[in-house]
């Protein structure tokens, strides 16, 4: 691949097809040539070192340089062409145009100035590119024909040359080596001529260079923007909408220009402070009113002479009184009058507030500008492009389907986790790597490190943006004091940005969002977007669509898999003296010397959690447990005074006075060993206690591998009753006939004894096939246990419970209630 310049994709001119040559050059040529794309960067040479001689550069399109092979000047025609004898013609307008002799004029002139310099001097080859016309060699005049030695050879790329592209070029640099009698340029040479023409050019990208690029080139009005800008200023209703980076709000900004320009009064509303600021900075030299909605509410109430609202009046008010008294200004002539409303992000409004404002301009223009895939989940009453449509006399939404302002990574990304009926487009080149998604331990760790690389590379701090669920103030202490540090970045919540954009968008925090909120943020980009997914709370995201794509990349897999083995909590607590129970197989089981409790991994939905109950219940000591997904949090269980179980959820964290992990209260970090809440027991594990548990987790093996429902339900009283039930729900599991019905079940409710229940009836029913009959007296018969009386449960309380265990499943349609206390399986 050819080391291009610039690196981040083709220079915006007046030829739609350069693009295409700039890819095709940038693929099929190896990464010993280097190819200039003429725009900006010879201009800037030019007027940096000026010279007695000052080529007409702008007018070489691609400057292709090769160590060995010397230096090609490619003219780049875009359109169809005819030939005319020695002219050639533009199809579109009968346009001739003198091709030969511009391109002649600015390779010689380009040469010309190199010669200045002793050491830079050279020779030149060139030809000429028609991408959309095809001219066979046979109709070429003898100009595009170069004899110049024996073998004459066509200096002319047509739509037929674009397949093998590098090629062709190839076979023309070898051509003028020979036909100009070059000698091989070498490295340096090549180096120094890429530094004279390209002086701000370094092999490496300049990210402050790019910012400067891409706000020019992308940022400004297009001609197919301007286009919908006129079908604006001739319409009494108009509705643009579109995807993010399509230019809505710069269309509406020029509109809002040029209908100033022409003498109209024009009001602009936003939902969002920070938009309507924006707006009011881009109009700041016309005499537009830019307002939010409820600034506009504040001034109809101020109108009405109605009192000053403290703060708690101000939000009831803002929800829902703030619609009348607008309107009751406006039906008593009391606002300002304008001919033009500007509405943008006007998917932000309510329904009934866009009804008011069109009633208001019912007679006057309206213009709705407005992105449906920007709804927030808190908005449950935003207003659709239909409901637009028929408050504004039922004029259709016109569609903007091309994408300038996001890099083209950011496009193709939001692209795969929301689909668009629409065919969207974006002029831009591909660069991977303005899209960077992270897996990262601590985010707080990384953001002063990728940010001070970005200052290294030329971007300034007011071109940072950094966007997070809820801005500035929820930050940790650190990072505000990072941020004051570099004035001029700014920090926002991705709700207030919405609408507004960014050279450079970093998202902290990513994995707290949902999917429309990274949608968003990652849209706010103009040149690059970085988002940090916290590693220890990826788990709990709601960005399904986003995590999906990154817990696929191969750097955040090795990352994610190194950051979980480090905060698992089998490595955090590998510090204590601990002995696992080896003879122990249903569940994982270790003690813990040093913290005088049990530690215990287990998986979600098993039966074998009931492992827990026993353990706590029958002794003494409190256990610590974690699934295998586990990342530095632990549930401490323990019994309280009267036996009964209780869960408290813990963080893992370093003690100093402990030296070493232990069980920290969230989110004071407070050391529970410190502070004597792992408890002070007098006994410890003894031989005689695990050999105990041992044989218990031997007679489990063994109602596994029972041959027979009857069999195991006959003797399940050789085991303490938490431990008989978490056996009766593995086999059930494991012979389970309707696995599509109740694989999924797991128990809820605060009892445990009411949970083990839960275990019991879904055990019952797994090994029953749909239509079979049953009685809630065989369930509670056959499922009682010796230890239910001890623990406060006669047969009559036990029956009562597993009724209301049955009742789950009939609320849940897996049984059918035939009558009293009868059931058949669904």
């Amino acid at each position: 691949m050819a080391k291009m310049i610039p690196d981040f994709g083709p220079a915006e001119t007046d030829s739609p097809s350069e693009p295409l040559v700039y890819s095709q050059l940038k693929s099929q040529l190896s990464d010993d040539f280097i190819v200039i794309h003429s725009l900006p960067w010879l201009s800037a040479a030019v007027r940096q070192l000026g010279g007695e001689f000052r080529p007409p550069t702008g007018e070489i399109d691609f400057l292709i340089l090769h160590p060995d092979l010397g230096i090609l000047a490619i003219e780049v025609k875009g359109g169809r062409y005819r030939i005319e004898g020695a002219a050639f013609v533009l199809m579109r307008n009968n346009q001739h145009i003198g091709v030969v002799k511009q391109t002649r004029d600015n390779v010689h002139g380009l040469a010309r100035w190199l010669a200045g310099n002793s050491s830079l001097r050279c020779r030149i080859g060139y030809a000429m590119c028609f991408p959309d016309s095809s001219l066979p060699t046979d109709s070429l005049p003898p100009s595009l024909v170069d004899a110049s030695i024996e073998e004459s050879q066509s200096i002319v790329l047509d739509m037929s040359a674009m397949v093998d592209l590098g090629a062709k070029v190839l076979g023309l640099m070898r051509y003028w080596g020979r036909a100009l009698q070059t000698r091989p340029l070498g490295p340096v040479k090549i180096a120094q001529l890429v530094k004279a023409l390209c002086p701000n050019f370094d092999g490496t990208p300049d990210w402050g260079l790019k910012v400067q690029y891409d706000n020019h080139f992308w940022l400004r009005l297009t001609p197919q923007q301007a286009s919908v800008t006129n079908k604006i200023l001739t319409s009494e209703k108009f509705i643009v909408t579109g995807w993010p980076g399509t230019g809505k709000t710069l269309i509406g900004i020029e509109a809002a220009r040029r209908l100033h320009k022409a003498g109209r009064r024009v009001f602009v509303l936003t939902f969002n402070s920070l938009l309507s600021e924006y707006w009011g900075n881009q109009l700041n030299e016309t005499n537009c009113t830019v307002l939010t909605w409820h600034k506009l509410c504040r001034i109809a109430r101020s109108k009405l002479g109605l009192s000053l609202l403290d703060d708690a009046e101000f939000r009831e008010w803002s929800q829902g009184d703030c619609v009348g008294d607008l309107s009751a200004a406006i039906d008593q002539g009391l606002l300002d009058s304008y001919d033009s409303l500007i509405l943008d992000e006007a998917q932000a409004l309510k329904p009934r507030w866009c009804a008011v404002l069109a009633t208001w301009f019912a007679d006057r223009q309206m213009i709705a500008l407005c992105d449906e895939t920007q709804v927030f989940a808190f908005e449950k009453d935003s207003t659709t492009l239909a409901t637009l449509s028929t408050l504004l006399d039922g004029v259709l939404p016109f569609h903007m389907t091309v994408v300038m302002r996001m890099p083209k990574a950011v496009t193709d990304r939001l692209q795969e986790v929301r689909s668009t009926q629409l065919q969207l487009s974006t002029p831009r080149m591909l660069e991977i790597d303005t899209v960077r998604e992270m897996v990262v331990e601590h985010w707080e760790d990384v953001l002063p490190i990728i940010t001070g690389d970005l200052f290294e590379r030329g971007i300034a701090p007011g071109e940072i943006t950094v966007l997070s669920k809820f801005g500035f103030e929820r930050l940790p202490k650190s990072i505000q004091h990072f941020l004051l540090e570099h004035d001029g970045i700014q920090v926002q919540a991705i709700s207030r940005f919405r609408g507004m954009e960014s050279p450079i968008v970093m998202i902290i925090c990513a994995e707290e969002l949902s999917d429309i909120e990274l949608f968003c943020a990652y849209s706010r980009a103009t040149t690059v977007c970085m988002s940090m997914f916290s590693a220890e709370y990826i788990g709990r995201s709601g960005a399904r669509g986003f995590l999906e794509k990154i817990l696929t990349m191969p750097a955040n897999i090795n990352a994610l898999t190194n950051i979980r083995h480090r905060l698992h909590p089998r490595t955090l607590l590998a510090g204590h003296q601990t002995k696992k129970l080896t003879g122990i197989e249903t569940i994982n089981l270790t003690w813990c010397y040093s913290l005088e409790c049990w530690l215990v991994q287990h998986e979600r939905g098993s039966s074998m959690s009931l492992w827990l109950e026993h353990l706590v219940r029958s002794h003494p000591w409190p256990a610590l447990t974690w699934f295998e997904d586990s990342l530095r949090s632990v549930v401490l269980a323990r019994a309280d005074s009267d036996k009964e179980a209780y869960f408290r959820e813990l963080d893992l964290e370093y003690c100093v006075a402990c030296d070493r992990m232990t069980p920290a209260t969230w989110p004071a970090r407070s050391c529970l060993v410190c502070d004597g809440d792992m408890g002070n027991q007098t006994t410890s594990l003894t031989q005689r206690l695990a050999l105990k548990l041992i044989d218990f987790d031997e007679k489990i093996r063994s109602l596994l591998n029972s041959s027979s429902w009857s069999e195991i339900l006959a003797t399940r009283n050789e085991l303490p009753f938490f431990l008989a039930t978490a056996a009766l729900g593995e086999y059930a599991f494991r012979n389970n006939r309707r696995p599509q019905v109740f694989d999924g079940f797991e128990p809820s409710g605060e009892s445990a004894i009411y949970r083990a229940a839960q275990v019991l009836v879904t055990a019952w029913l797994m090994l029953l096939s749909a239509g079979t009959k049953f009685e809630l007296s065989e369930i509670s018969i056959g499922t009682y246990h010796q230890d239910l009386e001890e623990l406060g449960f006669n047969s009559a309380r036990w029956r009562s419970t597993v009724a209301l265990a049955i009742n789950v499943h009939l609320r849940a349609e897996n049984v059918v209630k035939l009558g009293k206390g009868i059931y058949v399986v669904a």
